[in-house]
C-alpha cells in the first residue's frame, strides 16, 4: 500500500500473491484505504523459469515455492 500511495496518481503497482485467502485480504485493504492505482495478481514469482510447486506451512496464510523432491508438494 505504501508503494501504492507513494507512486502517485499515475504511478501503478503490481502484487504478486498465489494464496487467495491472503489475496482478499490485501484487497479489503487497498479498498479501506481508497487506494486503486494497483493490480493484483494471483500468482507467485520466482527467478526461475517453468512450473514449481507451491508448499503451504502450518500457518494457512504463509508458503513457499519449492523445486526438491525432498519437500511434500502441492501445484497451485
Amino acid at each position: 500500500m505504501l508503494l501504492a500511495k507513494l507512486s502517485g496518481p499515475h504511478g501503478k503497482v503490481f502484487n504478486f500473491e498465489p494464496l487467495p485467502e491472503n489475496l482478499n485480504e490485501i484487497e479489503e485493504n487497498f479498498q479501506l484505504n481508497n487506494i486503486t492505482n494497483y493490480t493484483n495478481v494471483a500468482a507467485a514469482i520466482s527467478s526461475k523459469q517453468g512450473v514449481l510447486q507451491f508448499e503451504m506451512h502450518e500457518h494457512a496464510k504463509q508458503g513457499h515455492l519449492v523445486d526438491s523432491q525432498k519437500w511434500r508438494k502441492q501445484p497451485i
